[in-house]
């Protein structure tokens, strides 16, 4: 069962690098402008997603 126990830890380092990766973003850290894109539209989606939440809870 260690499988399992790998995929949840690969899962959570990719989430914080993630997570590291969107904060240095938005502090206008250089960093690759592929990975930039990436963030970019992963913020545009959550700001989709929030806004469809909220408006669903009216």
């Amino acid at each position: 069962m260690p499988v399992f126990r790998i995929m949840a830890v690969y899962f959570y380092i990719g989430n914080e690098g993630l997570s590291i990766l969107e904060n240095l973003h938005a502090l206008n850290v250089p960093i690759p402008k592929g990975i930039a894109k990436y963030i970019e539209q992963l913020s545009k989606e959550e700001d989709v997603q929030n806004y469809s939440q909220s408006s669903n809870e009216k």
